[in-house]
């Protein structure tokens, strides 16, 4: 630092805080849109294994309601 402080000086180093803060605010906005994709991930990958038991279900019910409806077709009525 300068024994005396000019306006140039001033001007210069507020110049220089304002370009740090400038690249601050880029790099958390990145990260901030980093983090969104992450969450946006682990969202899908929580859904997954409920996604995959409702399949299970499905063609599960499907098939017990296709066997009642070649059981009731195919068996002779008394």
């Amino acid at each position: 630092m300068p024994d005396i402080i000019s306006s140039e000086w001033i001007r210069d180093q507020i110049m220089n805080i304002t370009k740090l803060c400038e690249r601050i605010v880029t790099k958390v906005e990145e990260q901030d849109h980093r983090i969104d994709k992450i969450e946006k991930k682990v969202e899908d990958l929580c859904e997954k294994p409920g996604k995959r038991w409702e399949t299970v279900v499905t063609a599960v019910l499907t098939g017990i309601v296709g066997a009642l409806i070649v059981a009731y077709f195919t068996i002779p009525k008394v």
